[in-house]
């Protein structure tokens, strides 16, 4: 039996499984005229996204909360279907960066403003990801029934990419432990310095900025290294010469974490960067 714990729409809610378990439960009509403590007819889950951990809760709620149900649903149907089929496991924030792409996405074919991105392909370097990108266009086409771009495969292949969690191996571990809070407070003091800050304008920008510098920071200390392309490099410098600010706060990121931890940042992930950190800026009343 599941019994409701959350309504998020007539399609979706979320649900108790027992022995203190939850799920995301996903069908057409399942939660119609349905409130807290009603049981769901099982008949109509169509999908349901078990919550394993704490912070892919905290995750799959900030998502609901601050998505379109149906992008929200969407993206969770993409992770899903690249971890069950592939057994491709991606950190939490891909749900965000992800939710937040479809999301633009779908309003410029909305509004007729879509320009097709011009990243040269990488699919040669990286055949999985296209595969598993190939099929997640399906899947957001099918969900929100729209048609996509095909520039869009390249687009959601760099998320993938950027996200995914590195196969468990044996790395030498330093001698002194890195402490990430203190990586982080060293990147808000950074932050201050520009005078970026947190803001009621800019604060779910600059928290699911935390977010992906956090997941980076384990990334970094679990030994990964990343490779930077000549394709990443030409697109950085497209992004350094349209946002020249951004550009110079993650320059200064990038050579402090050399200076105190050794660690490069690539180029592919100061991208992604640059890009949240535009972010910011664009949401603060003070810019």
């Amino acid at each position: 039996m599941l019994l409701i714990k959350r309504v998020f729409n007539n399609n979706s809610a979320l649900v108790e499984l027992g022995n203190n378990r939850e799920a995301v439960v996903v069908g057409n009509g399942i939660a119609f005229k349905k409130t807290e403590g009603k049981e769901i007819d099982t008949s109509k889950v169509e999908n349901i996204f078990y919550l394993e951990n704490s912070a892919t809760k905290r995750t799959i709620f900030s998502l609901l909360k601050n998505t379109p149900v149906d992008i929200a649903v969407t993206t969770m149907h993409v992770v899903d279907h690249a971890h069950r089929k592939y057994h491709y496991e991606l950190f939490d924030y891909f749900y965000l960066s992800l939710s937040e792409h479809i999301l633009g996405v779908y309003r410029r074919i909305l509004d007729n403003t879509y320009q097709a991105s011009q990243i040269p392909d990488i699919k040669d370097e990286y055949p999985l990801e296209n595969k598993i990108a190939q099929e997640s266009v399906k899947i957001i086409e099918r969900d929100l029934k729209i048609n996509l771009p095909v520039s869009e495969r390249k687009n959601i292949m760099l998320h993938l990419i950027n996200a995914k969690i590195p196969e468990k191996k044996q790395f030498n571990q330093p001698k002194n432990m890195i402490n990430i809070e203190e990586m982080l407070h060293i990147v808000q003091v950074i932050l201050d310095q520009h005078n970026i800050y947190r803001l009621a304008s800019n604060n779910d920008e600059y928290e699911r900025f935390m977010i992906h510098l956090q997941y980076l920071f384990r990334r970094l200390e679990q030994g990964e290294k990343f490779r930077s392309s000549d394709i990443t490099k030409k697109v950085k410098d497209e992004l350094i010469s349209e946002y020249p600010e951004s550009f110079a706060v993650v320059k200064e990121i990038d050579e402090q974490l050399k200076q105190d931890f050794q660690w490069k940042i690539s180029d592919e992930e100061k991208l992604y960067l640059i890009v949240h950190i535009q972010r910011i800026y664009e949401k603060s009343s003070k810019y």
